[in-house]
């Protein structure tokens, strides 16, 4: 048997080739650039904004919403984790699926690069029981 491979195939994995590009779901592109929002957009007026965004910055004000309990509310589902975040999708709320529910995360420049999935824990930590004295 070859060093580096198993029954089952080799133990390495090919990168994706540069004159590819970054792997992103044409889905997932459409809807964090077409229905994501920014913070600054959810809670600061303009007046190019849409009907509807004028309808969810109003709730937020008369609700008095806290940034994380925005990000909670308004932010696009993706359950596509595999894909790359490009520099499009700075400063977007996404709510990333782990596995049984979806965490809100606002994507920043430092993310660009990273696929979706890194962004979240999908494992909890163990908690032992403690003898009682």
């Amino acid at each position: 048997m070859v060093a580096g491979s198993s029954p089952a195939g080799p133990t390495w994995k090919m990168s994706r080739s540069i004159w590819k590009g970054p792997y992103v779901h044409p889905d997932t592109k459409n809807l964090i650039l077409d229905k994501g929002w920014t913070i600054s957009q959810l809670t600061s007026p303009s007046e190019g904004d849409s009907n509807e965004l004028k309808l969810i910055q109003k709730d937020i004000r008369s609700q008095e919403l806290s940034k994380s309990e925005i990000m909670k509310t308004y932010g696009v589902e993706i359950k596509d984790r595999r894909s790359t975040i490009i520099p499009d999708f700075i400063s977007k709320i996404v709510k990333i699926h782990k596995g049984n529910g979806y965490v809100a995360t606002e994507i920043v420049k430092e993310h660009v690069g990273l696929k979706f999935g890194n962004l979240v824990r999908t494992k909890r930590i163990p908690e032992f029981k403690r003898k009682k004295k």
